[in-house]
């Protein structure tokens, strides 16, 4: 593959793509299985020697690949190989926040030799690399739709960018480094149109996720019974909100603008204060999740994690009396996460029989830092851009395909 085009058949080459597709679909629902058990058995932190034991097994097989060929390679190809190696190690190791995320950057890496295998077969000019990468891009967007459909697992644009970046340091180190020599200009009118459509693929299978709101989710799962349970996902797939920067508190995220929250919580506070009281009390944060999902009732759940939040930080301040930092950090998470519950979630507070006396909250705020709060809560909104402006880049970029597909002729026989 590196020295000579690929031999064999161009079938089994996709075949092997195709497998390995599966292989990494096939891994989220046990993924979580496989690190229960190996923890159980073989000890905590267990999973992580093992991907780091992959991941150096995969750079034992590029170093190898390297001193193979170090003889007659230029310096300047031979640092960059060993350059993008380093990249990826380091991505794999620390930039991967658990063992299953740095197995899986391994094997987005293997997907895009294997991609640029399969299309090597007939594409031998540049743009192979290019195309290759859009490839490994759509099966990750398909590996995290299918995490979103998964019970306990959740799409995160995040990852898909980690997976994307695995199979561009794969294919980067083969162009810069390796240079197969049977890769080269001009690029062929088939590989430009294979690229527009791939690219347009990728960019209609964004926007269909950024549309995929829990409001989008119960309108489907209302019309089609049969997939219902996506009201049931308490992890949404693309949510969009509002960013406040409130002098009196920090930076916080909610779905609802000022007024809209204020409005609801005047009309709903009887009915969602007493759902509150039951699982601030008598039940469990974790079955309100499962329950009341941003799909079923975004109001209720917004404020059940912010009250949650407020309520746990609270409760664990004794165990840090003799260590007066961390009573500082605590403290100010609870009182900034109330003044958010005060001043937008009065009524419902009130009706939940949660508001704290006044003689607490004066004893608290001798703790709270002087310092700008920033809440994670529904920190996942999307804020920056609306769902029309994301599908007008959508759009834009099907019309640029559209024209490079048209422009693209495909050769003369005998040229």
């Amino acid at each position: 593959m590196i020295e000579a085009p690929p031999r064999g058949r161009v079938a089994i080459a996709w075949a092997w793509v195709v497998g390995w597709a599966l292989l990494i679909y096939a891994s989220i629902p046990v993924a979580r299985a496989i690190l229960n058990w190996t923890e159980r058995n073989w000890g905590s932190g267990s999973l992580r020697w093992i991907s780091i034991g992959l991941i150096l097994l995969a750079a034992a097989w590029t170093l190898r690949h390297i001193y193979r060929r170090m003889r007659g390679m230029p310096w300047s190809r031979l640092g960059a190989v060993i350059a993008l190696t380093g990249v990826f190690l380091y991505a794999a190791l620390d930039m991967m926040e658990t063992p299953a995320e740095a197995v899986h950057f391994v094997e987005y890496g293997v997907l895009g030799l294997l991609v640029f295998r399969a299309l090597a077969f007939r594409a031998r000019d540049p743009l192979v690399y290019v195309n290759a990468a859009l490839i490994c891009a759509l099966v990750s967007v398909v590996d995290e739709a299918a995490q979103w459909l998964t019970p306990g697992r959740f799409w995160d644009l995040r990852d898909l960018a980690h997976n994307s970046l695995a199979s561009v340091l794969a294919l980067a180190a083969l162009a810069g480094g390796f240079r197969p020599a049977y890769i080269r200009p001009p690029i062929a009118p088939s590989s430009a149109r294979l690229a527009a459509a791939l690219t347009a693929a990728l960019a209609l299978s964004l926007g269909l996720c950024a549309a995929n709101t829990p409001a989008a989710a119960a309108r489907w799962a209302e019309r089609v019974p049969a997939i219902a349970f996506l009201l049931d996902n308490e992890h949404a797939m693309s949510e969009y909100g509002y960013r406040f920067d409130d002098p009196d508190i920090g930076r916080f995220y909610s779905r609802f603008d000022a007024e809209t929250i204020r409005a609801i919580d005047r009309v709903r506070a009887e009915e969602v204060g007493p759902i509150l009281r039951r699982y601030s009390t008598e039940d469990t944060f974790t079955n309100f999740l499962r329950r009341y999902t941003p799909a079923r009732d975004a109001f209720a759940h917004e404020a059940m994690v912010r009250l949650n939040r407020r309520n746990h930080y609270f409760g664990v301040l004794p165990k840090y009396r003799f260590e007066p930092h961390w009573y500082a950090f605590h403290a100010t998470v609870a009182w900034r996460e109330n003044q958010i519950l005060e001043r937008y979630f009065s009524n419902t507070l009130d009706a939940a029989g949660e508001r704290w006396t006044d003689e607490l909250k004066e004893a608290l705020a001798e703790h709270v830092q002087d310092r700008h709060y920033v809440s994670p809560a529904g920190k996942h909104l999307i804020h920056r851009v609306t769902l029309r402006q994301i599908w007008t880049a959508v759009l834009a970029v099907l019309a640029v395909c559209a024209v490079v597909w048209a422009r693209a002729r495909r050769p003369q026989r005998g040229t």
